[in-house]
């Protein structure tokens, strides 16, 4: 009878009846939330829905019980520690921090308290359209009453649909916000005690302020009101001792640091909070290596460090150097500042010699991170400023100021200020600075550092850059002398560039931009006034041209070292290879005359090179256990990183002597043994990528053979996307197998070498490795669309220094050198002789 109507398709059997179209329901939808976050913006200051509010407070009330089970630990932790003077100083600040980040959760909690209960907006949003609509449905309803109009059709098919039409969306709209509210409501009643009792966070505050009183402090340390000393707190010669520290009135008794701290909600020092946690795990005298190489570690903890074990700590940081292992900006900033904390200025002053290690960027952060106290205290004030002012601050405003109060306490440790010592010992840092220096930050460095760094230091603009005084004003906006190499070169145009020159010595860094416009005679030009034959090289495809070619060639027979980095000499060397192999563009066509002498000036510079890496070659040992077996990814997947994992896995044969293979679906060996730089650059530029991913591939011939090897190598970008089969038959992928390997053959090591798009992703395998708590496995990442052959020196010092015997012979050896002679006159060899073997600055 009803054939013909279906309300999905709109075909109804009566005219006059209409079905709302369905995406009308997620308008209404989007409309009611973007009405409440409107509301809630305006009324609130929260520009959040209802339901994200209430989860808000609920993992808010989470964290302050929390907060609150901590004070309750902190008490009786400090009684009890062993190292009970270290354990006040970390306990106090910490209890002081955790009271902080209570306050910043129970004042946002309080902000949203009114928002839930139920207000006006309710009303008039959910509960009006629920009633109109529920009513107005039982009207249009209510002819199912009478025995003429009851249909089936009228009562029964159009029942949902009217239902949808009318009660739907508002109907669900209330229902969230109401059970969330009540929810809400009932469950901060049940933990309004606990956090409404005062007396939760009194005793570890009184056991702390008790003991506090133990410890030794320098003069002024307890002088004036309060229980942890009044103004002079720290000043002195005690153990917290510092210029400055924590000065003012009142520390633990309401003064005015203790009161500001308390009153900031958004002071959270997240380095205290690992230091207490992380310290005990960290002991310089049983691995020094964390240190420099593990981004987690605080400022507190490299003082503790310098404190317990001085030279076995700088043993560590010039070893791991030695080693190419990439030392962290962080680590070096903390080095330099935690010798400034402990008043070393000695040790500091040396670590400032190293150039290439301590830059402008290390020296600022450390002197950021000895400023944040007073930092800090400005922020405080500011915001109190705000406060207390009749105007309502802008929560942007507010918002700006908390994250830099964070960014603060991230750098903040428990001692040391910019005390005038260390402003002066920066002053005469900068007095050393050469004129070329000083030009190189001016053209190519970036002046808010320097603005940063001399609003703290308070430099003078010509005593203390002697060698350009008109450095300093121009880091402030000041123009540069218009007859200096500056000023001039701030003009250049593609036009005079040529010209320019010509006239100064103008580092090629700075003119990379106009590489297209450079002539051949200005290229010569640059390769001869270039301090460094490394820059030449290092920019080789944008200088190369025959007159180039001979003054590189020249300069290496004078006896001319090259310092570059093994892994960009390689690459170089790679680069040299196919210019030598390609016909010359720059030859004039049908020329055969002109393209074989550029052809033998190319290879004349290749073989210089060649025997350089040679020699380096010769010099690398990598005490890996023996035998190492090197398995390098040729599927297609690792098309753009196929040249670079080739020169890896072939180098690392040649170093460990090591067996090499490749794979794709099925493993397939080389058509030589690489031994020599040549043989590892042929093989780079011969093997091809192809075919899917199988990594076990690589293995299993190993497994199957019941072979012996010691350490693994896997080049390859962890896309493991299908099986291989064992010698029985049986389907498996890397870990499965590696795994099977490890019980059934050798517990070999496994070390990744990961071409991952995201330098941030672990990559899948490695990851299967982590969840399952392998032992022995290591992992060194490449970028995999831009895999750079520079980084082959800090992986060969992975290699190096996680060998635990050899790291530790060099490490001891030094180590003694320190203690046995003056720790300067150590320090100023090893400064000279890596300064003498240093890449130039542009590179």
């Amino acid at each position: 009878m009803y054939q013909h109507a279906n309300p999905l398709l709109y075909t109804l059997r009566e005219k006059n009846t209409t079905i709302q179209p369905y995406w009308i329901m997620v308008l209404q939808y989007l409309f009611i939330q973007l009405l409440q976050r409107c509301y809630n913006k305006y009324r609130y200051k929260q520009f959040l829905t209802t339901l994200e509010i209430g989860l808000t407070r609920r993992a808010l009330l989470e964290d302050m019980e929390m907060i609150n089970s901590e004070f309750q630990q902190m008490g009786g932790a400090l009684l009890t520690s062993e190292n009970l003077l270290f354990n006040i100083q970390s306990v106090f600040g910490s209890e002081g921090k955790l009271s902080l980040l209570h306050e910043k959760f129970r004042k946002r909690f309080a902000s949203t308290e009114r928002k839930m209960k139920f207000d006006f907006i309710d009303l008039i949003v959910h509960v009006l359209p629920v009633v109109a609509h529920s009513l107005w449905y039982c009207v249009i309803q209510s002819s199912c009453m009478s025995a003429q109009d009851a249909t089936i059709w009228n009562c029964y098919n159009l029942f949902g649909y009217r239902l949808y039409n009318y009660v739907f969306v508002s109907y669900i709209s209330f229902c969230l916000t109401f059970f969330v509210k009540l929810l809400a409501q009932m469950f901060e009643n049940r933990t309004e005690p606990e956090h409404g009792d005062p007396k939760q966070n009194k005793k570890p505050r009184r056991k702390i302020s008790h003991v506090i009183v133990i410890r030794a402090g320098g003069r002024g340390y307890t002088r004036g009101s309060g229980s942890r000393g009044g103004r002079g707190y720290g000043r002195g010669v005690g153990s917290r001792g510092g210029r400055g520290y924590a000065r003012g009135r009142g520390q633990s008794r309401g003064g005015r640091w203790l009161q500001n701290e308390r009153s900031n909600p958004m002071d959270v020092d997240d380095q205290q909070t690992v230091s207490i946690n992380f310290l005990a795990d960290l002991d310089v005298n049983a691995d020094p290596k964390p240190f420099f190489v593990d981004p987690k570690v605080t400022l507190d903890q490299h003082i503790q460090a310098q404190t317990t074990n001085l030279p076995r700590y700088i043993a560590a940081l010039f070893t791991l150097n030695e080693n190419n292992v990439e030392i962290g900006q962080k680590a070096k900033a903390c080095a330099l500042a935690a010798a400034w904390c402990r008043h070393d200025h000695t040790l500091a002053n040396n670590l400032l010699r190293h150039r290439q290690l301590f830059t402008l960027t290390e020296v600022l952060k450390a002197v950021m991170m000895l400023d944040a106290g007073r930092q800090l205290r400005a922020y405080e004030k500011q915001i109190k400023r705000l406060e207390l002012s009749k105007t309502k601050p802008k929560a942007t405003t507010l918002g700006k100021i908390k994250n830099n109060i964070d960014n603060v306490n991230r750098l903040k440790a428990s001692t040391g200020s910019v005390s005038g010592a260390v402003a002066r010992h920066i002053q005469r840092w900068t007095r050393t600075l050469t004129r070329q220096e000083l030009e190189y930050f001016a053209l190519h460095m970036p002046t808010e550092s320097w603005k940063k760094l001399a609003d703290i230091v308070h430099f003078n603009p010509s005593k203390d850059f002697p060698a350009l005084p008109w450095f300093l004003p121009f880091c402030f906006g000041t123009p540069a002398p218009e007859e200096t190499m500056v000023a001039r070169c701030r003009t250049l145009t593609n036009e005079n560039v040529n010209d320019l020159i010509q006239e100064f010595k103008i580092p090629y860094s700075h003119l990379k931009q106009f590489k297209d416009h450079l002539s051949d005679k200005s290229k010569a030009k640059i390769a001869s006034y270039e301090e460094k034959l490394d820059t030449i090289l290092w920019y080789y495809e944008d200088l190369q041209c025959p007159d180039v070619d001979d003054i590189i060639s020249e300069r290496l027979e004078n006896g001319e070292e090259i310092s570059l980095p093994y892994g960009k000499l390689m690459e170089r060397l790679l680069v040299l290879r196919k210019l030598r192999d390609t016909p010359s563009e720059t030859a004039a066509v049908g020329n055969i005359q002109d393209q074989n002498s550029v052809q033998s000036s190319k290879n004349k510079c290749y073989s210089y090179l060649l025997s350089v890496a040679e020699g380096q070659l010769a010099k690398i040992k990598l005490p890996l256990a023996s035998p190492v077996a090197v398995m390098g990814d040729a599927s297609y997947s690792m098309d753009v990183a196929i040249r670079t994992a080739t020169i890896l896995a072939s180098l690392l044969t040649a170093v460990c002597s090591a067996k090499l293979n490749f794979f794709h679906t099925a493993m397939f060996l080389p058509a030589f043994t690489p031994k020599t730089i040549e043989d590892v650059l042929t093989l780079a530029l011969t093997t091809k990528a192809h075919g899917l991913t199988a990594n076990a591939a690589g293995l299993v011939s190993y497994y199957d053979n019941k072979e012996i090897i010691k350490t693994f190598i896997m080049v390859t970008d962890e896309i493991e996307n299908t099986d291989v089969h064992t010698a029985d038959g049986i389907p498996t992928r890397f870990f499965n197998l590696f795994m099977k390997y490890r019980s059934e053959v050798y517990p070999a090591k496994l070390v990744f070498i990961s071409f991952l798009d995201n330098q941030h992703d672990q990559g899948q395998m490695y990851t299967e490795f982590l969840n399952a708590n392998v032992p022995d496995v290591i992992q060194f990442k490449f970028n995999g669309k831009r895999p750079d052959l520079t980084k082959i020196d800090n992986l060969l010092g992975l290699l190096s220094t996680d060998s635990s015997q050899t790291f530790s012979d060099q490490l001891g050896k030094l180590q003694n050198e320190f203690e046995q002679s003056n720790i300067e006159s150590v320090m100023t060899s090893l400064i000279n002789k890596l300064t003498n073997n240093s890449p130039p600055n542009e590179v």
